[in-house]
């Protein structure tokens, strides 16, 4: 899937629950400008740590396979946004759709990278069998999902 429609696909199932804003720009600490595709808020904060709470979103391709190379410019994108202030909200968690990780990691690495990435405030949105869109950090911490709602978003303060 191209990402021109995974951001559509994927930011029209969010509207049901999030205000969204597309291509928030921001200034890194060092200056340089950045721009994220969408940067999304929720409609109800009520039960939420952080009622200021907003995450930044990276859309990727989906069509491709990643190769390390690729794998590692991702993760510095989302490392730079991590220390980026966007416009009206700041620094923000970064979540990536989709963390794509190449399997010549294995399952080993795959696991550590999305803890690392997670101890470093960035998440992921995924697409889960029985939860549907998630927002997932460190593997399998579920901070908000389709099916039930908001889970450790009430322990999570992001700030």
């Amino acid at each position: 899937m191209l990402e021109k429609e995974l951001k559509l696909k994927v930011l029209n199932r969010l509207s049901q629950y999030f205000f969204i804003q597309e291509e928030v720009d921001g200034v890194h600490f060092t200056g340089k400008k950045f721009r994220i595709d969408a940067v999304i808020k929720p409609f109800d904060v009520t039960g939420w740590k952080n009622p200021n709470v907003a995450f930044g979103v990276e859309f990727k391709q989906t069509s491709i396979e990643y190769d390390i190379r690729g794998v590692t410019g991702l993760i510095r994108q989302a490392y730079d946004y991590q220390h980026t202030d966007f416009e009206t909200f700041g620094k923000i968690p970064i979540l990536i759709c989709p963390l794509k990780l190449h399997p010549i990691l294995g399952d080993g690495a795959i696991s550590f990278t999305r803890h690392l990435l997670g101890k470093f405030g960035i998440g992921e949105i995924r697409n889960t069998p029985h939860r549907g869109l998630s927002i997932i950090f460190q593997e399998s911490h579920y901070i908000w999902d389709e099916k039930n709602g908001l889970s450790l978003g009430r322990y999570w303060s992001f700030l």
